[in-house]
């Protein structure tokens, strides 16, 4: 005879158990998540989520004045803040009447519950940790770093945050402070690497040049620097013949994290199978920390809101639940470079997370 099962006291276990482990495993799952996790701001209200741009967008900087100056009131940009809409993700953890039949005790229960939320996790933490690099063609998703630094940004216009920029120069540009930066020159890695051509004695390339622009434009540089394998290799093995390489060189606690990274210059560099790579052609970011966020839903931050029985099947279903979106106060402190083909250190045939 099966045992009866209390739902209520099962999905309370669930809750309490399964929930927080869950949550920690999602920020280890990805270099990114693991360092903005003390960045994930909660947003509770409104359809929008609204941003204010941390910087000025142009003019002014202040002035000196004596007496009775007058003070500049003039209004140079109106737009104060990029106007963002949280996405929803969810994960279904179903049990057919056969597997709730078959469950005998207590122990069987939660044996067979955390099978479940085990797989549910872990497709849920792909789901989202993949998904922090998408393109933005899925309405429905978070909008990924592609779509936050997009390489073509001076080719074609976007709007991104409700601010629409792009298709030309930032400096021709009415909303070119809203730009980030991009270079989607062709590039190589391996032996003959124009990506980081150190090799040759040549400390220059394109990563130190989007930096200095970076700094330009903003005042400001990244702080950490993400690639697929490829590009990161490449790196890793310019540094390697030139006899810099050493274990000093490891950002602490992204190595103590299970995470491979490189210092270049003051940014950890760490290498991400889910960044972009299609066809041997790879996208480095980098990406200042202090303009982006992760803005989490409270009540739909890992939630689990319990199982109930479908009613025209016989099946139990239970869904993991998750609302958010990442969201940049000043894209100009940050970078992508792109077409970059990645094949040193790997087998060419691969094709990655694209």
């Amino acid at each position: 005879m099966a045992y009866t099962i209390n739902w209520d006291m099962v999905s309370a276990s669930a809750t309490n158990y399964h929930i927080p482990k869950l949550t920690d495993n999602f920020f280890l799952s990805n270099a990114l998540l693991k360092r903005w996790r003390g960045k994930q701001k909660e947003w509770a209200g409104g359809p929008v989520l609204v941003v204010p741009l941390g910087f000025a967008p142009e003019g002014g900087g202040g002035m000196w004045y004596s007496g009775s100056d007058k003070f500049d009131t003039t209004v140079r940009n109106p737009i104060k803040a990029a106007n963002y809409f949280a996405k929803n993700a969810e994960v279904t953890l179903a049990i057919d009447g056969d597997e709730e039949l078959a469950v005998k005790g207590p122990r069987e229960v939660l044996n067979l519950v955390e099978s479940k939320m085990t797989i549910a996790e872990n497709t849920l933490v792909d789901l989202v940790g993949t998904n922090l690099f998408n393109l933005g063609t899925n309405a429905k998703a978070i909008g990924g770093l592609q779509f936050a630094l997009p390489t073509g940004i001076t080719g074609t216009a976007q709007t991104y945050g409700g601010i629409t920029c792009g298709g030309s120069a930032p400096a021709s540009d009415t909303n070119g402070w809203w730009q980030n930066n991009a270079d989607n020159a062709a590039y190589v890695t391996g032996a003959a690497s124009t990506l980081w051509p150190m090799n040759a004695g040549n400390s220059g390339g394109p990563v130190p040049k989007i930096l200095a622009l970076c700094r330009l434009r903003s005042g400001k540089s990244p702080t950490i620097l993400v690639s697929n394998w490829g590009c990161w290799t490449d790196y890793h093995n310019s540094i390697a013949k030139n006899e810099r390489y050493d274990r000093p060189q490891q950002q602490t606690d992204l190595a103590k994290a299970g995470f491979e990274n490189l210092m270049y210059r003051s940014m950890p560099y760490v290498a991400d199978e889910r960044a972009p790579r299609a066809s041997n052609k790879e996208i480095m970011f980098g990406i200042d920390e202090r303009a982006v966020s992760l803005y989490v839903h409270p009540a739909r931050n890992f939630s689990f809101d319990g199982w109930r029985k479908s009613y025209d099947q016989d099946v139990r279903a239970g869904y993991l639940l998750h609302r958010t979106e990442l969201g940049f106060n000043e894209r100009r402190s940050s970078f992508a470079i792109g077409d970059t083909t990645g094949t040193n250190g790997i087998d060419t045939s691969l094709t990655l997370a694209g």
